[in-house]
């Protein structure tokens, strides 16, 4: 019996294909992404 990890990734880009890119990646690899931004809040 093996064990695995929830892993869970928040992506934060503000290119929109760096984004796609990066969760195919991340998803590929067992991440469970939660959220996606374009850039920090603002203050």
């Amino acid at each position: 019996m093996s064990k695995t990890a929830n892993l869970s990734a928040i992506i934060i880009d503000d290119h929109p294909l760096a984004r796609m890119a990066i969760r195919n990646l991340l998803e590929n690899e067992g991440f469970n992404i939660v959220a996606e931004a374009e850039m920090e809040a603002k203050r």
